[in-house]
């Protein structure tokens, strides 16, 4: 899921900002904002507490709308994930919403709500179509888990995507399911239609941005593809797939264009499909009311500000804190923007409602990453204005306010002076931000899949350890060995010796019976108690005396084998030809930076992995790995080496 991260959050992330920044050299009207009786107080964003009591007033200010769109200022504000969570469970249970649409893959999210549907999964197959910086914390969690709840009750709330970047599942579903359409309504195409649509289904977009005769038979086989569909009727498979396909062609288009640097203007051309993708749904699902989730910035109804000293202040700031090479330029960045919430209010005009989130402190940052503390609000501000009144949560209508402009960081929780109630209807406040929580992760991926004696083996995570560096010696030429295989003992930790044969392990250190074995092939396998070599002075060798081994017999003969005796034989050595333990790989990783000349290796690691598929070529072949860690260092500062309980980029 790595390479699947949006492009929205790339540009949000331009917005973090990193350090609070004074205001007291700064004056700026401290007039009341906030017209009376525009303020509902609300209780709790916990997504658990499901008394909507102090909800009530939604009725009547989402009353006719049949869109609602719940942005979120950045992708790393841990309490506004939690209010929406909240309030999605407030307006299905209340209000009648029944779709709750995400910020994902529109194919995505559909095939992985009908496989949810199936109740055959072991694991949530919404999860895997979510972004992981909403998938991998325990508010979206949450509400993943309510969808589930959901799927067999009268009135279930149902998932769907409206982004035209897609994810693993469409790499694997989607030219599959296509061609069973077409197979059913006795549509035959060229193998080289769906060949040339295939390599880029898989990610491979590069050639098509440097090579025009490959561009253009791509899109030739699309267009081909597309026509092919159109022919069938309009049935709701048929016109789903239709839409997927032009959603995805417009993205392949954008993509092209950002590799080949022509100018486009912020990120119009996906936000203009977003909001086609989220009118399709709309009549795809007729007259089923639907709950949108994403950034703010795409669901604003227009961008209208002033870039003013104080704001350049705080992106100056910004700029030194994270050590850039410079502040960004605002209005170079937002020149022309045209977000999917201006498409969609032309379109679903006052059926449409766009809600922003703000807070007045606190921290944010994507889950994993680091936290950063929030840019203080500026006198002006609605925020010091909700804060100051004493406000920990409360909803802010913007029907009755005028059209001065006053300050807010609801987007990218960046003071700018704007007109607010011209890009959103209203705003939810939240004194205090925080980051996402994330969820607990396993060592082990599926622990189902590993054999029973691998699931009793001893955890040494509940030990201390010390580290034990030696050397694996050939016993006769005094000579390291290359590439020794040094494992503990009733556990699945272990290491690789280097070509010399040095080795660094962490074992217990307290224990007498904890042994470390020593095999390396064309040696005798050997084991040494870990406390011998903690012990030894000085250096620590184990030997190990070459073996010679002998060939088994091997019988030639002219008479052939007929397949069942083939089948009948092999059977039969199941377990002498095959590996049979639930790891098939031990793997070293690395990872490599390049700064100017200079080549930086930020960590180093060994992992046992095996694939529950067999190992088959697959546009994603990750996806069926599991795996463990054996043992893991960062070599340098690397940023990343507090991601994900310290295991960094091997996430």
């Amino acid at each position: 899921m790595v390479a699947m991260l949006s492009r929205c959050y790339r540009f949000l992330c331009s917005f973090l900002f990193l350090t609070v920044v004074s205001f007291a050299t700064i004056s700026l009207s401290a007039q009341q904002i906030i017209p009376p009786k525009s303020i509902f107080p609300v209780a709790s964003i916990d997504p658990t507490q499901t008394d909507f009591r102090d909800l009530q007033f939604l009725k009547q200010v989402l009353k006719d709308r049949q869109i609602v769109l719940l942005g979120e200022q950045s992708h790393g504000d841990g309490a506004t994930f939690e209010a929406k969570v909240r309030l999605v469970k407030c307006l299905h249970q209340e209000m009648g919403f029944e779709i709750i649409a995400f910020e994902n893959g529109l194919y995505d999210l559909h095939h992985a709500y009908q496989q949810l549907l199936t109740g055959k999964q072991t694991e949530n197959p919404l999860k895997e179509a979510l972004f992981p910086l909403w998938a991998d914390t325990k508010a979206v969690d949450n509400l993943l888990t309510y969808i589930t709840e959901t799927v067999q009750s009268p009135r279930p709330l149902q998932a769907a995507g409206f982004d035209s970047q897609e994810g693993t599942i469409f790499q694997e579903n989607f030219l599959p399911e296509v061609r069973q359409v077409l197979a059913r309504n006795r549509i035959v195409l060229d193998d080289s239609i769906f060949n040339h649509i295939e390599q880029v289904v898989a990610g491979d977009v590069d050639y098509l941005a440097t090579n025009r005769q490959d561009s253009t038979a791509f899109f030739r086989s699309a267009q081909v593809l597309y026509k092919a569909l159109e022919r069938l009727e309009d049935e709701g498979q048929v016109g789903f797939l239709r839409q997927v396909l032009t959603s995805w062609l417009a993205d392949v288009n954008y993509t092209i264009d950002q590799m080949q640097k022509r100018d486009s203007q912020v990120q119009n051309p996906r936000d203009l499909q977003m909001a086609k993708n989220l009118i399709f749904l709309s009549n795809f699902y007729p007259n089923k009311k639907i709950i949108g989730w994403g950034a703010s910035y795409h669901f604003a109804k227009q961008i209208d500000y002033q870039n003013t000293p104080l704001t350049r202040q705080c992106i100056s700031e910004m700029a030194k804190t994270q050590k850039e090479t410079g502040p960004f330029d605002l209005d170079k960045e937002l020149a022309g923007a045209v977000p999917m919430g201006q498409t969609l209010r032309q379109y679903f005009s006052d059926r449409l409602y766009s809600l922003a989130f703000a807070s007045a402190e606190g921290r944010f940052g994507v889950v994993g990453e680091d936290a950063y503390p929030l840019v203080a609000p500026p006198p002006g501000s609605i925020e010091k204005e909700l804060a100051d009144a004493g406000h920990n949560f409360a909803f802010v209508e913007y029907r009755n306010f005028g059209k001065q402009p006053f300050y807010s960081s609801a987007l990218g929780n960046l003071p700018v002076l704007a007109p607010w109630p011209m890009l959103f209807d209203g705003l939810f406040f939240i004194k205090t931000a925080y980051p996402p929580a994330p969820l607990e992760t396993q060592t082990v991926a599926n622990q189902a899949l590993l054999s029973d004696n691998l699931q009793k083996k001893t955890d040494i995570r509940a030990y201390a350890t010390v580290a034990v560096q030696g050397r694996v010696l050939n016993q006769e030429t005094k000579t390291g060995i290359a590439y020794a295989t040094v494992a503990l003992v009733g556990t699945s930790r272990g290491v690789v010796a280097n070509s010399e044969g040095f080795f660094t392990i962490h074992v217990p250190a307290k224990g007498s019976d904890w042994r470390l074995s020593f095999s390396a092939i064309g040696f005798r396998s050997d084991t040494v108690f870990t406390q011998k070599l903690l012990k030894t002075q000085g250096k620590k060798t184990v030997p190990l005396s070459p073996k010679a081994y002998t060939l088994a017999e091997v019988q030639v003969t002219d008479k052939a084998l007929t397949a069942k005796e083939i089948v009948k034989r092999a059977r039969n050595r199941i377990r002498d030809n095959y590996y049979q333990q639930p790891y098939n790989q031990e793997m070293f990783y690395r990872v490599r930076q390049q700064t100017n000349d200079t080549v930086i290796f930020n960590e180093e690691s060994f992992v046992w992995v095996y694939d529950d598929t067999g190992y088959q070529p697959a546009a994603n072949a990750y996806k069926h790995l599991y795996g463990e860690i054996l043992q893991i260092r960062n070599t340098t500062g690397n940023a990343d080496q507090n991601k994900w309980e310290g295991v960094g980029s091997l996430w």
